[in-house]
C-alpha cells in the first residue's frame, strides 16, 4: 500500500555485502500496488530482461506478482 497514483523507488538488499537492486512500484487510485519494475539481473539471464515488469493483482487483500514482462529489444 502506498500513496494513491504515485510511483516510488525502493532498494532491496540481497546478501550480507549490501548488494541489491531497485524496484519501482506504481500505486493505483486505491493506494494498492498495481505494477512493479525490477532493475535486476536474474540467473540464468534468459528468464528476465533488465529491467522487467510484473503486474500485481490482489486476492483476499494480498498482492500477487504476475509473470515477468520482458523487454528483450530494449523498447520499454
Amino acid at each position: 500500500m502506498g500513496e494513491p497514483n504515485t510511483i516510488l523507488r525502493y532498494f532491496f538488499v540481497k546478501g550480507k555485502n549490501g548488494s541489491g537492486y531497485y524496484v519501482d512500484v506504481k500505486y493505483g487510485s486505491s493506494g494498492k500496488a498495481i505494477m512493479e519494475r525490477h532493475y535486476s539481473i536474474h540467473y540464468p539471464n534468459n528468464i528476465h530482461s533488465n529491467p522487467h515488469d510484473h503486474e500485481i493483482t490482489w486476492e483476499n487483500n494480498h498482492p500477487n506478482l504476475g509473470p515477468p514482462i520482458n523487454y528483450w529489444d530494449g523498447q520499454i
